[in-house]
């Protein structure tokens, strides 16, 4: 941790503190810090706030001024920080401190619920960007579930059957360049995917890996049918999205054959710069580019009823196949900005407490909301909104 930080604050910020502040209070303020104190350093700042001396507001100035990102960032989830200050900064800029402010963990944060067994895929998951995770899904849910999505997929057939155009539509609609069904309410679909989504062992794992709770933000169905074209996920990308993951689930075997996903392990470290975020297309050229290392390929391949959890900032894509697949894909994020109004089915929730950690906390609370998308255009459209990142 000590090297972590001295690393985020990097030389320059070192300087700064020394020659911004008087030499005794900035000495033992910096020495909390490297020293991994953050109790000690926030009781500094807060002391000097008493005393009407406060550092904070100055060495955040001061960090600003010097495009210290690093350091911007790292105050910032301390919360002391006056994001006014970054008022009118520029974008790229901005970029590189959401990137590493969303990824920081949230300071003390632990959830106590993490198994030995699931600290285990946490640690592969930080190491490869992605992991498979066997037995959560119990056969009846699985059944259950099955059984849901089966009702979506004979609706979307008979629909086409009878001539009903269900291209374009918002929340249940047919793409024929991929050949794919798509429904953007699959909680409408299954209560029992609701309940999957609430496991302790998953929600665990995914607050574990993002440092702070993980909320749901939105989710799909999709049945994948055979053929389809190499067009938009379809191709090697990251998502355009910050700091956040996917879970999967099967709903059938999945084999070389089948339309599976593929990701470059390890990938998800990459620190994609604003520029990419712009297309968000990312061959495997530019992963060798980046890192100077040939790609390995992970192939999401599995039994019904596996979940893959795995962090869309990692390059990855869909494939096109001779075999369906039917999935659900849940996103789970830290960020309060790029929730989704969803379709719930709400007597779930009766007689249940949902607080501030539970998943399915801000998603509820965007139920009151008018439009399906997010305010500000999405996630470039937010960057300059400081105060809508968390």
């Amino acid at each position: 941790m000590k090297e972590q930080i001295k690393f985020f604050l990097g030389t320059s910020s070192l300087f700064i503190l020394l020659f911004c502040f008087n030499k005794v209070q900035a000495d033992d303020l910096m020495n909390a810090v490297v020293q991994g104190n953050y109790d000690g350093a926030k009781t500094l700042l807060e002391e000097s706030r008493v005393n009407n001396h406060p550092l904070d507001p100055l060495l955040f100035k001061c960090a600003v001024d010097n495009q210290d990102y690093r350091l911007v960032a790292l105050l910032m989830s301390y919360g002391l920080c006056d994001t006014k200050l970054l008022e009118g900064a520029s974008r790229p800029f901005l970029h590189n401190i959401r990137e590493l402010y969303q990824r920081l963990p949230e300071p003390g944060f632990c959830d106590q619920r993490l198994s030995e067994l699931g600290a285990g895929y946490v640690e592969e998951l930080s190491k490869n960007g992605i992991v498979r995770i066997s037995g959560l899904v119990s056969a009846s849910d699985l059944a259950s579930m099955q059984k849901d999505f089966q009702k979506f997929v004979d609706s979307m057939d008979d629909q086409r059957a009878r001539g009903i155009n269900v291209e374009n539509r918002r929340d249940e609609y047919y793409c024929p360049e991929t050949n794919v069904y798509h429904s953007n309410n699959p909680f409408a679909l299954s209560t029992t995917l609701v309940d999957v989504c609430c496991s302790s062992e998953v929600c665990s794992i995914i607050n574990t890996y993002l440092g702070k709770v993980g909320y749901i933000t939105k989710g799909w169905a999709t049945h994948y049918m055979p053929g389809g074209k190499d067009v938009n996920f379809f191709t090697w990308h990251h998502d355009k999205s910050g700091s956040r993951l996917k879970m999967m689930i099967l709903l059938g075997d999945v084999e070389e054959r089948s339309r599976h996903l593929s990701y470059v392990l390890g990938s998800h470290e990459i620190s994609h710069a604003y520029e990419t975020y712009g297309c968000g297309q990312s061959g495997i050229d530019y992963y060798e580019k980046l890192t100077g290392k040939a790609p390995v390929v992970f192939k999401a391949l599995g039994k019904a009823g596996d979940i893959f959890l795995f962090d869309p900032n990692g390059i990855h894509k869909a494939n096109c196949g001779e075999v369906t697949r039917d999935t659900f894909i849940i996103t789970y994020s830290p960020d309060k900005h790029l929730i989704f109004k969803v379709t719930l089915p709400y007597q779930f929730f009766d007689n249940k407490v949902v607080d501030e950690s539970h998943p399915f906390f801000r998603v509820l609370a965007a139920q009151s909301r008018k439009y399906f998308m997010p305010a500000y255009g999405g996630w470039l459209g937010s960057l300059d909104h400081v105060d809508a990142w968390y």
